[in-house]
């Protein structure tokens, strides 16, 4: 066998296994399913086919085939569980960076919010979906169309309030939300991040060891942040007139990258 047909599989074999993990098959499943592919990949090798013979042109395709046929279907208490935990997460990077911005203790919590929330929320979910992470024909412009929106909609939480403020018109408010409304969301949220990480059935098997390394590695990042935080902190709190709109967005972009790696520490 040359090294291209190797490579080939090899390439196969990861495609189908990020696939199958993003439909929620559980890590111990995919890689039963992941030798079983191999073994059937090498063994049509040798026997002089290609791999386009087995599974075909659209690798993404064979992969969903073999899912349904493996998979049951997800409970609806599972859809919800992930369904609220992407929500969560995109509340907690929209609502409490608004007392940041506007420098109040207390906040209107705006349609305009509501509208980023399910923005942010929807464009994770697409992401991460199979369909669109995994490479394959046809992706790679719907892969930039979501990133693209789920770049816009994280640049709207620090313009937002500059555009109101610049205007002096004031949002369409729903309800006042104070300081300890935010920090009770990002408590939840965090809460909830670490139940939904921990009982992930997709999660990598890995050694206590890596586990240990890769913990510290993604404490120091989060140690990183924190000093950047308190750097552009520092400045956000002395800052007046135009320097304290920018203050507030670089607190607010770092203060985001800070709060989603704290969230992931021991996921990513």
């Amino acid at each position: 066998m040359d090294e291209q047909t190797r490579k080939r599989i090899d390439r196969v074999v990861l495609e189908c296994e990020v696939f199958w993990l993003l439909r929620r098959i559980p890590r111990t499943q995919v890689e039963v399913m992941k030798t079983e592919l191999e073994e059937h990949l090498y063994d049509a090798a040798e026997d002089g086919k290609l791999v386009e013979d087995v599974v075909g042109e659209d690798v993404n395709q064979f992969a969903d085939e073999w899912a349904k046929a493996v998979q049951a279907r997800r409970s609806v208490s599972a859809k919800i569980k992930d369904g609220l935990y992407v929500l969560l997460v995109a509340a907690s990077v929209v609502i409490p960076f608004k007392h940041i911005m506007e420098r109040r203790g207390t906040v209107w919590f705006s349609w305009a919010d509501v509208v980023l929330i399910v923005a942010i929320g929807a464009a994770i979910r697409l992401i991460l979906s199979p369909q669109i992470l995994v490479p394959g024909k046809g992706r790679s412009w719907k892969r930039g169309v979501a990133v693209s929106a789920l770049i816009l909609a994280l640049a709207a939480i620090p313009g937002i309030p500059v555009y109101y403020a610049a205007t002096h018109r004031l949002p369409v408010g729903i309800v006042q939300w104070p300081w300890y409304a935010s920090l009770f969301l990002l408590i939840v949220t965090w809460i909830y991040s670490r139940w939904v990480l921990r009982t992930d059935v997709t999660a990598p098997i890995q050694s206590p060891e890596q586990i240990r390394r890769k913990y510290w590695r993604n404490g120091r990042i989060v140690g990183i942040y924190t000093v950047a935080l308190l750097a552009v902190g520092i400045w956000w709190w002395r800052a007046t007139g135009t320097s304290l709109e920018l203050a507030s967005g670089m607190m607010t972009i770092v203060g985001i990258l800070w709060w989603t790696k704290l969230l992931t520490w021991s996921k990513i």
